[in-house]
């Protein structure tokens, strides 16, 4: 038999337990709950409490943080702010609520052209960008996280403001000094220069005109004085090198990678022993928007490694190659060679870091000058290398610079 519709009276009858449920929930007096309806409810009036304290401890933390938070909608008109946001303003909430943070903090209607929540609406996930207010004479951060529907739209995005003013401030205090130190090396570089030089000459001229009347012993002294001249010599000019890195505007076009590894093979030919060492280099290496001065430094300085480090007990090997990573190609310069320990794999990058095993006489510049070289333009470097395997240097080309 099938049950009959409640009457209502006896609708109204549930109703009026109901809400003498509830009071007594309301009051405490868990006791008196014997029904199923009315272990149900203590459950949802226990999980209506830890929702009220994970939103109040949600509110603490939103309002504790020094920097600005506030939720805006896909228009960046304000839903939601912090206590950080007001204080900035210096309005209440229910006069930010509404308003978008282009006026807020740009004062203006239109977003600017680095609104990180344009960005994010086409990327679909975080944007930041670094901003100088005018107004208030502070640099600030402006990241921003996008919030999807379930139908993987975004409606609201989660917006973050951080003052930077006092990094900047050290940042700038630093580009200072090192200018400042950059100026100092160029100018001690550029004055000993030609001291060294003449120093070299006095030496070949002693040999060649007074051999016979140096000793053995005293042949051998200005022989090693004349070495450690062109030592110095070679770490003045990359000392000079260095500090001209990015100092002055590089003038950049499209040039062919193929070709200038071609040039810096060539040259490298009369300081090495390259008729035994195999070169493998791809049929075709993608063109690059590069400086074509800076570019040949990084492959002689990289390819010059390869090549002082070649191992004693099997025929040397140099690999050059490249990936097109999209919006960036990485580029590779593998060798079979004695490897380096993992424990100076920064430390070769460097400016005078020779690794200690070495009985290279190079400067321990020319990695540095890389590093240099690959940052100025926007770029990384790094290695991976095993000891009596090899190392490979990966550097980076931004398409777009």
């Amino acid at each position: 038999m099938s049950k009959s519709k409640p009457t209502y009276e006896e609708l109204e009858a549930r109703l009026n337990k109901s809400k003498e449920i509830i009071e007594v929930l309301r009051n405490g007096e868990a006791d008196a709950v014997v029904s199923k309806q009315d272990v149900l409810l203590l459950r949802l009036r226990k999980a209506e409490k830890a929702l009220q304290q994970a939103l109040k401890d949600w509110q603490g933390t939103f309002n504790a943080t020094e920097d600005l938070i506030m939720v805006v909608d896909t228009e960046h008109r304000i839903i939601q702010a912090n206590v950080a946001s007001l204080t900035f303003f210096g309005r209440g909430l229910d006069d930010i609520v509404g308003r978008t943070c282009c006026e807020l903090v740009h004062g203006t209607d239109a977003a600017p052209a680095e609104c990180p929540l344009e960005r994010a609406r086409r990327t679909r996930q975080h944007e930041d960008t670094e901003l100088y207010l005018a107004d208030k004479d502070i640099w600030i951060t402006a990241s921003l996280d996008p919030i999807f529907d379930d139908q993987g739209n975004v409606t609201r995005a989660v917006h973050v403001i951080r003052d930077i003013t006092g990094r900047k401030g050290n940042e700038e205090e630093i580009r200072k000094k090192n200018e400042m130190l950059e100026a100092f090396l160029y100018m001690v570089s550029h004055d000993l220069k030609n001291p060294v030089i003449s120093l070299q000459g006095f030496c070949s001229l002693l040999i060649r005109n007074y051999r016979k009347d140096l000793n053995e012993k005293a042949l051998f002294y200005v022989e090693r004085i004349r070495a450690n001249a062109e030592l110095i010599a070679d770490m003045l000019e990359d000392v000079l090198a260095l500090t001209q890195i990015g100092s002055l505007k590089e003038e950049k076009a499209e040039i062919s990678t193929q070709k200038v590894i071609e040039s810096v093979w060539s040259s490298l030919s009369s300081f090495f022993h390259i008729e035994d060492v195999e070169l493998i280099v791809p049929e075709s290496l993608p063109r690059v928007f590069y400086s074509q001065k800076r570019l040949y430094q990084i492959f002689d300085n990289l390819l010059s490694n390869a090549l002082k480090f070649k191992s004693e007990t099997r025929a040397a090997r140099v690999e050059i190659g490249y990936e097109d990573n999209g919006d960036h190609y990485k580029f590779f310069v593998r060798d079979n060679g004695i490897g380096i320990e993992q424990k100076y794999h920064d430390k070769i990058f460097d400016v005078f870091s020779k690794l200690e095993e070495s009985k290279s006489e190079g400067t321990g510049i020319g990695l540095t000058i890389v590093k240099r070289i690959a940052e100025t333009n926007h770029g990384k470097v790094w290695v991976e290398s095993q000891v009596g395997v090899g190392s490979i240097f990966y550097f980076t080309i931004p398409k777009k610079i």
